[in-house]
């Protein structure tokens, strides 16, 4: 197994990165789908102003998504990607396998409505597909 680092196109982690992490500030973002989770979350809006602890939750989240993004590059180097759609089956493969099914869990443990876990799960299928397809395009 080949852990070099050489053949990631850092750039493309990055562009990737924060296209996932501004997929999910427009997602739960007023007017998008913040309003079916209210209170689901552990979260409440009052409008016009935004939730206590928003700005430490947005800061880690492209910390996040950045690491992602990285670890994503990382199996699509392992699976020889090389084109957008080797890059969109890779990021569905890796979120179906790992992020869907381990998400499951807060509906059986936390006891989360399958509706949250429609949403946000939704999201995360958007987000995995587009670092996918720009981590595969950009090698």
């Amino acid at each position: 197994m080949d852990l070099s680092l050489t053949g990631i196109n850092w750039l493309a982690v990055i562009v990737a990165g924060i296209v996932a992490w501004v997929v999910g500030a427009i997602w739960y973002a007023p007017p998008g789908l913040r309003e079916a989770l209210d209170g689901d979350d552990g979260m409440k809006m009052e409008p016009g102003k935004m939730p206590e602890g928003a700005g430490k939750a947005l800061g880690g989240g492209i910390v996040l998504a950045l690491v992602t993004s990285f670890f994503l590059a990382l199996v699509l180097g392992f699976m020889k990607a090389t084109t957008w759609t080797d890059g969109v089956i890779g990021g569905f493969l890796v979120w179906i396998g790992f992020v869907a099914t381990h998400g499951a869990t807060s509906i059986f443990f936390e006891r989360r409505p399958v509706a949250w876990y429609g949403i946000t799960q939704a999201e995360l299928a958007i987000s995995f597909l587009l670092m996918g397809l720009i981590l595969g395009a950009w090698r």
